[in-house]
């Protein structure tokens, strides 16, 4: 298992366009990723409204999760791309 934990920069915080990124960026990978954040513990695969519903905004902290076959590759392309993005 393979983790990062990121602070949110980004003024807006956890919104459409990152989230919809970060969801396809995660189905590229065989392993389970999971984003956790203000106590919750969601798929990356999953929903885009569930993810945008936890309401992480700027200077909050959230936690991507990998776990699978591929969780060294997937970790770090998740880490860059959470970077880049927030």
């Amino acid at each position: 298992m393979k983790e990062f934990t990121y602070k949110i920069r980004h003024k807006e915080g956890m919104h459409a366009r990152p989230t919809g990124l970060l969801i396809k960026k995660a189905n590229e990978f065989d392993s389970d990723i999971e984003l956790i954040g203000k106590g919750n513990t969601l798929s990356l695969k999953g929903g885009i409204f569930s993810i945008i519903s936890l309401g992480l905004g700027s200077g909050d902290e959230m936690k991507i999760r990998c776990q699978g076959s591929d969780e060294e590759a997937a970790s770090a392309a998740m880490s860059k791309l959470v970077s880049d993005l927030f």
